[in-house]
Order: C-alpha cells, then structure tokens, then sequence
C-alpha cells in the first residue's frame, strides 16, 4: 500500500475513483486508521466510499464503528442495508437486524437470505418460513439457509420438502439433509442419503460418522471413519467428538493425541467432551493449553463447572472472560444463570439477567427465562418465579414448569404446585412427570405435618 499511496500522491489529479481505489485498499487489508484518514480528506463521497468503510468496520469487527458510520449515512441503498443487516445477524443482534431489514428501501436476494438465517439462528422458524414464502426470487443459497434452519430446529418433514423442490443441490443441500436425518435418530435414511450423493466431500463423510455417534452406533462410525479415503482434520474432530460424546473420553483423548494438524475445534472438541463427562480437572488442563480460546471453549468450560456443582468456579471464569475482552454471547448467560441457580445466587442472577439486553444488547431467550425461573425456584422465591413464567412463551415453558414444581416440594407449596403440574400436564399431556411430582409434594406436605383439608 506504501507504493500505491506513493503513486496516487505523485498524480497531478484525484478524481472520486483513485479515491475510492485507496480506501478499498486500505480497508480489506485491515488498515482502518488509514482508511479512515482518507475517507475523511475526499472532497466528495458517494454511496461506494461510504459502503467500503461500512463493510471494512464490519469484516474488522469493529461493529460499534460500523453501525455509527452507517447511521451517518446521507442515504442507505441495497448494499449498505445488506452489509450492516449482515453485521447485526452475525452478531446475535436481532432487533437491530430486522429494524433494518424492514427499512431498506431497497431488498435484494442476499438481504432477504441474511434475514431468513437471522431469524433461524434465533430459533424462528416459523417467521423464517415467512420470509421465505414472501421472497420474489430464491437462489440455492436461499434454499440451503432454509433447509439448514429446518433441519438445525428439528423439522425434519419441512427440511425435506425445502430439499425435494431443490432443481440445483449442492453438497451442503446433501450435508444438511445427512446431518438432519443423523440428529433425529433416521440412521437408515442418513446412510442412504450419503449413498446417493453424487459427490462426497469431507463434510459428507464427516456427517455420516457423526450421525452413527449421536446414535450412539460408535463401531458404525469408526468403519465410516476407517473407508474414507483420506483422513483430514474434519474427520479427525468428527470421530474424536463421537467418540467423547458416548463416554469414552480416554479413547477420544488418545484419537486427539495422534491428529496431525489440531485446530482450535479438535480442542474444543475435547474440552466440551471431557466437560460433558464430568471431567473437569482434565478439561481445564486442556483450556489452558490452548493456542487459542475461541467462545466455545470458554462457553464449554463455564457450562461444565456450572453443571457438575462447582458455580463458584463458574461465576470465576464468566468474569475472566470480559477481562479478557471475550464478548460474551446468549449462550454464555444461559450457563452463568445456571451456575447461581445451583449456588443460590438470586441477587446476582438478576444482575446478569437484566443485563443481557441492558448492558450487553443481546436477545432475551426463553432459555434465559428458564434459567431464571430455576434460580428463582430453588431459592423458595415460587411466587416470583411464577410471575416470570406468565411472561415466557408458554409454548417453549416446559422445563421451566417443571423446575418450579421440582421447588414446591422442596419448599412445601402445593398451591403454586397444583398450578404448575397443571400447566406441565397441558404442555406435555403424555407425560406423568407431573402427577408424580404433584403426588411428591402431596406427600411431603403430610410428612411435614403441613396436612390440608
């Protein structure tokens, strides 16, 4: 870049072109200060300068800046929209991302798709469904992102309706539908769908091994692995995770010891393996180990000190991560919430609870509102709990319902446990749990010398 800044200061003329030939360079090679000198000293700017800086804030990740830079936009067009759109998406920030969809003046085929992907990764499926019957054009791209969002969110028969209209698959079209089949248990059609592709790639195989795993058929999976004409890092991560994900952590430590090229996903492979196993000494031997922690690992390693009984060491590492300038995700509250429930933490549970929209301009799920109701429940706050629930959607309540009955017989209320089994029982109408859990706290009522008429 010193060579081209020297030839455009050489030059008897700049006209908005060199201009934005300069910027361009300067912003996708990461050099943001001097982008942004240059952006400052045009005479003029037209919409191409002002998307160049948008885009190089945003593929830099300095969000922040690139939102700011967008609202000071003299006018928005399709490009601009679509880049910040994709900004927001790819930053959980959904409100944000369809505030600015709904405004464009403008939409084209990779705004209505980064659209569609925002509202499935929010688990949406249905708006997403909307979006994508309201589409003028679909590509393959649109497909797969449909196909993708059915499958991840266990729509099994829609995922294959969106695959059969395909005229054009691709091999994520046929990894998608292998991978869906694999995590809804249909072993057979997974393995024929993988038979009937015309072009297997490391993806394919690598699904095929880890839908065999997740069912737990790990002799299965290593024959797969055993075919495969080459084993690359792909594979490797698919069989050392299957292999800790049905509970034989030694081997899979023993599969990560002998892979040439470790990534950071064979690590944090490993890492949520152990975890999940309850062996937490040896996952936070490998977490700090790592070349490089990405949020997943932090995410693996605060998740299994909150679930195995260690929320002090939990809440530790949650705060070690903002020190470390980790910015912290749903995810990562959702296990935050779950560690002060298990120690009992209501005041500082509320604390992160209303700070995830608050201070950090994340989403509330309905897991944060479970998690919440859990810390509330088990502290004997039932009637605060309750009130929490009323606000969730009781479609996506069951496990919430259930952790406040759970607390009622501990503490002994089977006022809020009759209405709690009753809405557990409308939820899950084939279930017993709630007339068991109802009779427990019955019960325990009378053991307790708290009899009723």
């Amino acid at each position: 870049m010193e060579e081209a800044k020297r030839l455009f200061e050489r030059m008897p003329e700049w006209d908005i072109v060199l201009w934005g030939v300069m910027l361009a360079g300067y912003a996708q090679r990461g050099y943001m200060d001097q982008a942004e000198f240059f952006f400052e000293e045009m005479p003029e700017r037209n919409s191409v300068a002002w998307n160049i800086m948008v885009a190089g804030y945003a593929q830099n990740d300095l969000l922040e800046k690139a939102k700011a830079l967008f609202d000071r936009m003299p006018e928005w067009d399709v490009v601009s929209c679509s880049t910040i759109l994709q900004v927001f998406a790819e930053n959980g920030q959904f409100v944000e991302a369809k505030r600015t969809f709904d405004s464009s003046p403008e939409r084209n085929v990779f705004s209505w798709t980064e659209m569609l992907g925002a509202l499935a990764n929010q688990g949406k499926v249905d708006e997403a469904q909307e979006v994508f019957h309201r589409m003028p054009q679909w590509n393959v791209v649109t497909l797969n992102s449909m196909l993708a969002a059915n499958a991840q969110n266990g729509y099994l028969d829609q995922a294959k309706a969106v695959f059969d209209r395909m005229q054009e698959r691709t091999a994520v079209s046929w990894n998608s539908m292998i991978t869906a089949y694999g995590q809804n248990g249909c072993i057979d059609m997974a393995r024929e769908t993988f038979d009937n592709l015309p072009g297997r790639n490391d993806a394919s195989w690598s699904g095929l091994i880890a839908a065999f795993a997740q069912n737990g058929l790990l002799d299965e999976a290593n024959r797969v692995f055993e075919r495969m004409p080459q084993w690359t890092s792909i594979a490797w991560n698919a069989i050392a995770a299957g292999t800790a994900q049905n509970g034989r952590v030694e081997a899979a430590m023993d599969l990560f010891g002998k892979m040439a090229g470790k990534n950071s996903v064979s690590w944090n492979s490993m890492i949520a393996g152990n975890t999940h196993n309850g062996q937490l000494e040896q996952a936070k031997s490998m977490f700090d180990k790592m070349p490089q922690r990405t949020m997943l690992s932090w995410n693996s390693m605060v998740a299994g000190f909150a679930h195995f009984g260690q929320g002090r060491e939990a809440l530790e590492l949650f705060h070690a991560m903002a020190l470390e300038g980790i910015k912290q995700d749903e995810i990562a509250f959702v296990n935050v919430l779950v560690a002060c429930s298990r120690i009992g933490c209501v005041d500082r549970g509320w604390q992160y609870f209303e700070s995830i929209t608050r201070d950090h301009g994340l989403n509330l799920t309905a897991d944060h509102c479970g998690c919440m109701v859990d810390v509330l429940a088990r502290a004997g706050k039932l009637e605060d709990a309750e009130e929490m629930l009323g606000k969730m959607p009781r479609t996506r309540s069951e496990g919430a319902w259930g952790s406040l009955l759970g607390a009622c017989r501990t503490h002994w209320d089977l006022s809020t446990a009759s209405r709690a089994a009753q809405e557990f029982a409308w939820l899950k109408p084939e279930r017993a749990f709630s007339y068991i859990m109802l009779a427990n706290v019955c019960s325990s009522e009378s053991k307790g010398g708290r009899g009723f008429a």
